[in-house]
């Protein structure tokens, strides 16, 4: 595990007694993001549960940037494990996420501190693919430190699904006869002939 000290801050990884920081950290960047319904009392209560579970586990790692008078920085990381590849043969893999320093503290390289001290933990630990969703605020940190873009695309789900579930022209699609959605259990649909 390694810690960076800066004359500014000293970055330690973060331990469950870190979760509510944590989880302020997160609040905070969505916050500056303009993204509400991530700041609510309740994803921030269900983020500190979690963190307080995943952290002791090594599923989800912290680390926290303190000054003379207390927390001015975190980063968390998801940490994930797959099927091997080619450029990655032990199939571990890191989502860095809730990049957050304090805003009288910005642009004195206390972001840099954070991740550097977080790729070097995450070398440590055999983890040589991470990946990221950078504002445009951080992108030129995160690009000085070698991460290039990727063609990513994501699905979002409600809690009740996807967002909206459109029938594919010539597809059968199972459905479940009380909603009408997809049902999960289904076999995987076959193109009609």
């Amino acid at each position: 595990m390694v810690e960076e000290r800066t004359t500014l801050v000293t970055v330690k990884r973060a331990t469950a007694e870190d979760s509510a920081w944590l989880a302020e950290c997160r609040t905070q960047m969505f916050l500056d993001m303009n993204v509400a319904e991530e700041t609510t009392d309740i994803v921030r209560c269900a983020l500190v549960e979690y963190l307080n579970r995943a952290i002791p586990t090594g599923r989800h790692l912290g680390w926290v940037a303190l000054d003379g008078e207390g927390c001015v920085g975190g980063l968390c990381a998801l940490i994930q494990e797959g099927p091997p590849f080619s450029r990655n043969l032990n199939g571990r893999s890191a989502r860095l996420m809730s990049m957050y320093v304090v805003p009288e503290r910005r642009r004195q390289g206390i972001g840099e501190a954070l991740l550097k001290t977080a790729l070097a933990d995450l070398s440590e630990l055999g983890i040589h693919v991470v990946s990221l969703v950078a504002s445009e605020e951080g992108r030129p940190l995160y690009e000085r430190f070698g991460f290039e873009d990727s063609p990513e695309m994501r699905l979002r789900h409600t809690s009740n699904g996807p967002r909206s579930i459109q029938p594919v022209p010539g597809v059968d699609a199972t459905t479940d006869a009380t909603t009408g959605e997809a049902d999960p259990q289904a076999p995987i649909p076959r193109p009609m002939k």
